[in-house]
């Protein structure tokens, strides 16, 4: 009779008289409660040797800040600026235009494709991949360390891919209240050029490259 300790509190809670606890213990073998014991015992003797601390919540948080800064240094890619950054094999939404693409530097592609949104601007907007709670800190990173120059050459890219729409504010040309949740169909600027746009990026050859502008 397999049980744990929850499991054994619970039945014996359920039991209402001491003849039927004596007759529900005479059914579970000797070696369970031996494998209890000797399972409370370690866990006795692991407290007893427990080493005790002095410091502080304030030291133990630092410390352990420290801890994931380390790990970022160590797992964040860092690239410096490439030539040419291309962006191919698009997933689009165009209901939310938002999805995902793939993107390479000189020819070289990122392990991770990167996310992008609509922004209340009109314009779309991208993400970087992200490590989550690492070491669990109660926070996100970006995986990846980019230049500013190939930054823009990204967004760059997604705009010449993804043609803008109406800003979240008053139309100017109804008068009418646009808000996040309104129907992408009512902010297009123009259709015809949307739907172009819209056969183009949905080609499975689609890729858009982009020279940067370094600094250096």
């Amino acid at each position: 009779m397999e049980l744990t300790e929850e499991e054994l509190i619970l039945k014996l809670k359920q039991t209402k008289s001491g003849q039927e606890i004596r007759e529900w213990l005479d059914q579970i073998p000797i070696d369970y409660f031996t494998s209890l014991k000797e399972k409370g015992t370690k866990l006795s003797q692991k407290s007893a040797t427990a080493q005790p601390t002095d410091k502080t919540w304030h030291e133990i948080r630092q410390e352990h800040i420290s801890e994931v800064h380390q790990w970022l240094e160590q797992n964040v890619k860092v690239y410096t600026t490439p030539k040419v950054v291309t962006l191919s094999a698009f997933e689009i939404d165009w209901e939310k235009l938002s999805g995902t693409f793939e993107v390479s530097f000189d020819n070289e592609p990122l392990e991770q494709r990167m996310y992008f949104y609509l922004e209340p601007s009109g314009k779309v907007a991208y993400a970087k991949p992200m490590f989550v709670s690492p070491l669990g800190a109660p926070a996100s990173y970006a995986a990846i360390e980019l230049t500013k120059e190939t930054e823009e050459a990204i967004l760059k890219g997604l705009h010449e891919t993804i043609p803008s729409v109406k800003e979240c504010g008053t139309d100017h040309d109804t008068g009418e209240e646009i808000q996040s949740s309104t129907p992408l169909s009512k902010r297009i600027k123009n259709n015809k050029e949307f739907d172009a746009a819209r056969n183009r990026a949905s080609s499975k050859d689609y890729v858009v490259c982009i020279e940067t502008v370094s600094t250096f």
